[in-house]
C-alpha cells in the first residue's frame, strides 16, 4: 500500500511539472513596466515581430518569454514574409524539441516511479508482506495449521519460517476435517 502512495506522489509531481511548463506568453503584457520613446524606427526581432524601435525590442528581450526564446535583433527595418517563414520553422522546431524534452523528463520520472515500485514490492516480499484475496477456501499445511486459502499458505511457505520448517500443503480442506491418520498426509523424508 505504501508503494502505491509513493508511486501516486511521484506521478503527481511529474504531472504538475509537465503542466506548469511556461507556454508562449504575450511579450507585450510582460513589458508593462518598460518605458521607451514613441519614436518609430522599426527593427525586426528574431521572433519575426517588427518592434517600433531598439528600446522596445530590448525590453522584449528582457522579459521571461524573450529570454526563453532567445529573442534578438535580426536587422534594422520591418520584418518581411520570407523571414517569417524561416523563423516560424525554426521556432516550431525549437518548440518540438522543448516538448520532447519535457516528455522525456516525464517518461523518466515515470520509469523511476516504476523502478521504485518494483524495489518496494521486492522488499515487501522479503519482509514477508503478502497480499491475498479474502476468499475462504481452507487448506491444511504440513504444520497442521488451517489457512483460509491457498495464497495465504503459499505466503507462509515462502517465508523464512516456512522454508526452515519445510512447510507444504497436505490437503485442500481444513486440518480439523482430516480423517484417519493425519500423518498419512504429511510428506515423509527418506
Amino acid at each position: 500500500m505504501r508503494s502505491v502512495s509513493v508511486l501516486a506522489m511521484i506521478v503527481a509531481v511529474a504531472l504538475v511539472g509537465l503542466l506548469s511548463v511556461e507556454t508562449q506568453a504575450d511579450i507585450y503584457s510582460e513589458m508593462a513596466s518598460c518605458a521607451c520613446p514613441l519614436s518609430y524606427q522599426p527593427v525586426c526581432g528574431s521572433d519575426n515581430v517588427t518592434y517600433s524601435n531598439d528600446c522596445v525590442l530590448n525590453c522584449a528581450m528582457a522579459t521571461p518569454t524573450g529570454s526563453r526564446i532567445a529573442l534578438k535583433k535580426l536587422h534594422e527595418g520591418s520584418c518581411d514574409n520570407t523571414e517569417l517563414l524561416s523563423h516560424r520553422v525554426k521556432r516550431d522546431k525549437s518548440r518540438k524539441k522543448s516538448k520532447m524534452r519535457h516528455i522525456g523528463v516525464f517518461v523518466g520520472v515515470l520509469a523511476l516511479a516504476l523502478v521504485l515500485l518494483v524495489v518496494e514490492a521486492r522488499s515487501d516480499a522479503e519482509r514477508g508482506v503478502c497480499a491475498c484475496p479474502r476468499i475462504y477456501m481452507p487448506v491444511c499445511g504440513s504444520n497442521l495449521k488451517t489457512y483460509n486459502n491457498d495464497c495465504l499458505l503459499r505466503c507462509e511457505i515462502n517465508s523464512d519460517l516456512g522454508r526452515a520448517n519445510n512447510l507444504r500443503k497436505i490437503a485442500d480442506q481444513a486440518c480439523d476435517n482430516l480423517t484417519d491418520n493425519v500423518n498419512d498426509f504429511i510428506p515423509q523424508e527418506y
